[in-house]
């Protein structure tokens, strides 16, 4: 008889972007590890990342972005040790960012309603399959 044992659900928690995760959401959409850009086979530049960035702290463009941040974790950094701290928690612990999903706004022309359209959704490999991307 095999033993299985559960993999344990990480500690996450998701919001909207700010200016002070600029670093961590680069790392994360085109950092030279594990990042969205690279998963995608893609390739763009940091100058580029760093607009899609300023993008989404723009007003006035209807483009957003929300990110899972995970306190810090021995076991992930030792897989991906370039990955970038984006700061501290309220408690003081360190966190980084592990995902990130880019959305846009937009009026339905049938209803006339707010609808929004998922543009990207990208969690590290070391993540997935843990339920941060369900959130």
């Amino acid at each position: 008889m095999s033993k299985t044992t559960a993999t344990a659900k990480p500690s996450f928690k998701i919001r909207p972007v700010q200016k002070e995760d600029k670093s961590g959401f680069v790392d994360i959409f085109n950092g030279p590890k594990d990042s969205y850009v690279l998963f995608r086979t893609s390739e763009i530049s940091a100058e580029s990342s760093a607009k899609v960035f300023d993008r989404f702290m723009d007003s006035n463009v209807p483009a957003y972005c929300n990110i899972a941040l995970v306190d810090y974790n021995e076991e992930e950094h030792t897989h991906f040790p370039n990955r970038r701290l984006t700061g501290t928690d309220a408690n003081g612990q360190d966190e980084y960012v592990i995902g990130c999903a880019t959305f846009l706004t937009h009026v339905n022309i049938w209803s006339g309603k707010d609808e929004l359209y998922l543009s990207d959704l990208f969690v590290s490999e070391f993540n997935r399959v843990k339920g941060v991307g369900k959130d």
